[in-house]
């Protein structure tokens, strides 16, 4: 009895050493797992705010990304406007260049030469020169001193016609330069010059040589690209307009040439050179400067006063001379006396 009594007590005190150190457990175990369950839930917090606040800046980075290409897309729809109503206005100005070229070719001078009338008697007697001079005297001296200044206004007449067949002789095959220098003034001719030499020299790098022989590319898209790329910075509205007529009608060697013509009509139109002009006495050179300089004040004039001309006007342009002098003058009347008499 006492051995049953002794075991029952021996396994009570078993069972609550057991429970209590179950208990024990349990408890250490809840305080494990809790501790656990709080750092993992503290840390998807932290993932989550960090989350959100990365969620926050992206959002606001998109806005301005979306506000900045709306503005881009409003930009790009302006200039193509404004580069669609440029666009329009050269291809105008471009007609009116091929419209004005049209009329220009179509003018041809019409000028009817008469031939002087000789009469002439069969088996005249022989008249010698020297019993001329009074003849030639009153043909040459009384009129022409009433005439001079007409002979100082077909001198400068002459004058005119010789600069511009140098002209047309520089310009050609290109006969719209000729158009250039009549439609512009002066200072429009120096201002398109200078970006004509510009675009001269830009045209020689490769980029822009591609771009000008392109064949995938129209008119209107090389001048866009051109721009672009800033080929035609700082050049005058009146040369991009002939920049488009050249894309249009000439390829990229035959403008390299058109420059150089043009810079050839552009020295004639613009002369830096002396010209001489010889007169009888300082009477006539002043009254030669009334007629001259109105219309011609671009040019530099010297005055030579040569007695042996007797009257009228010698203007020597470089290796060129217009003569109308007395002395001419006598020298024509005596060859066409000289040769009725031999008839």
């Amino acid at each position: 009895m006492e051995k049953l009594i002794q075991t029952i007590v021996l396994y009570s005190i078993f069972g609550v050493g057991f429970l209590y150190l179950l208990y024990f457990t349990l408890q250490k175990l809840e305080n494990i797992l809790t501790s656990f369950f709080y750092e993992v839930s503290q840390d998807k917090s932290l993932e989550k705010e960090s989350l959100l606040r990365r969620l926050k800046r992206q959002k606001v980075a998109t806005n301005k990304e979306e506000q900045k290409n709306r503005q881009l897309a409003i930009e790009a729809e302006q200039k193509e406007t404004i580069f669609l109503e440029e666009i329009d206005q050269l291809v105008a100005r471009n007609r009116q260049y091929e419209q004005e070229l049209q009329m220009w070719q179509n003018e041809k001078p019409k000028q009817i030469v008469e031939v002087p009338s000789i009469e002439t008697t069969p088996h005249a007697p022989y008249k010698s020169l020297s019993s001329c001079v009074t003849e030639i005297m009153q043909k040459v001296f009384v009129e022409s001193e009433e005439e001079e200044a007409q002979l100082f206004t077909e001198a400068i007449r002459e004058f005119d016609a010789l600069v511009r067949t140098e002209k047309i002789r520089l310009a050609l095959p290109y006969k719209v330069l000729l158009r250039l220098f009549e439609l512009h003034t002066s200072e429009e001719l120096h201002a398109f010059t200078k970006s004509f030499e510009m675009f001269h020299e830009r045209a020689s790098k490769l980029s822009v040589k591609q771009i000008y022989q392109s064949s995938y590319l129209s008119p209107e898209q090389k001048l866009k690209v051109m721009r672009e790329d800033g080929t035609l910075d700082e050049l005058n509205h009146e040369f991009v307009e002939f920049l488009f007529y050249m894309l249009t009608h000439f390829s990229y060697r035959q403008t390299r040439g058109l420059y150089r013509n043009y810079l050839e009509v552009y020295n004639i139109h613009f002369y830096t050179g002396l010209i001489r002009v010889d007169v009888a006495s300082e009477d006539a050179a002043n009254h030669f400067d009334k007629l001259w300089q109105p219309t011609h004040t671009n040019y530099k004039i010297e005055y030579q006063v040569q007695k042996e001309l007797i009257g009228g006007v010698i203007i020597n342009y470089g290796t060129k001379s217009i003569d109308m002098s007395y002395q001419e003058l006598i020298k024509r009347t005596t060859e066409k006396m000289e040769a009725e008499v031999r008839l």
